[in-house]
């Protein structure tokens, strides 16, 4: 009877440290799960935040290059609505120059920033890199881990975003490119006009390079605010 009831006891004892060192191996998951996820997962911030994603930071580096293009052609406008009025042919082609002069410069930092070993190019690759790898992570889990499906699904629309932007910063890479091809062609044929009297002829061409530089502002506006974020332990 008394060994009985010492095997009992020592069953329960037994049952019980099972029971902790289970208790103990499951929290450890849970912390391990919740620190892997730390190193991935952030929320994501308003626009009125300073940004310390990496991707985002590089975005709107390009944002700001676009509006600093935007002031500098209207600038250009108004300087440009002052040379139709001069007689001299040397100050107004040394106006006009000077307009196109900022108009490359200007044209060549965006094409600095849009180049496919640029640091924003870099940010969004590793931004993908790491959603890859976080959606990944995600899949292996068991099927009654906690929003698996809907954040896997959530990573994949991330994924297509990336694409996407990848493609419309190319298509910009380009749109950018022939840009600075038509200022450097239309600078030599309107500074010729000008020079030759044809005023009223040399101010609406500038003004067509003008406004097509005004196009490229906008899409550099929508593509440097595309919603994308990076995952925090590449960012690290």
């Amino acid at each position: 009877m008394l060994a009985s009831v010492e095997k009992e006891l020592i069953m329960t004892k037994f049952a019980r440290v099972k029971l902790w060192f289970s208790t103990v191996v499951i929290l450890t998951i849970f912390m391990l799960s919740s620190s892997l996820l730390a190193q991935y997962y952030k929320p994501e911030k308003t626009r009125s935040e300073p940004s310390a994603d990496p991707l985002q930071a590089k975005l709107d580096e390009l944002r700001g290059v676009g509006t600093r293009l935007a002031e500098r052609i209207k600038t250009a406008t108004t300087h440009l609505n002052e040379v139709a009025k001069f007689t001299d042919p040397s100050a107004q082609e040394e106006k006009v120059n000077a307009i196109f002069i900022t108009m490359r410069e200007e044209v060549s930092t965006v094409l600095e920033k849009l180049g496919s070993n640029s640091d924003l190019m870099d940010a969004l690759g590793r931004a993908k890199a790491g959603t890859i790898v976080l959606k990944d992570w995600f899949a292996r889990q068991p099927d009654g881990y906690p929003r698996r499906d809907e954040t896997v699904r959530q990573l994949e629309e991330q994924l297509v975003k990336f694409d996407e932007s990848t493609k419309q910063l190319q298509e910009l890479l380009s749109v950018a490119q022939n840009q600075l091809a038509t200022i450097m062609q239309q600078q030599r044929v309107i500074i010729q006009q000008f020079k030759v009297g044809k005023v009223r002829d040399a101010v609406a061409a500038v003004q067509s390079v003008l406004g097509e530089l005004g196009n490229l502002t906008e899409v550099l506006a929508v593509v440097s605010n595309a919603n994308l974020a990076t995952p925090v332990r590449v960012a690290q």
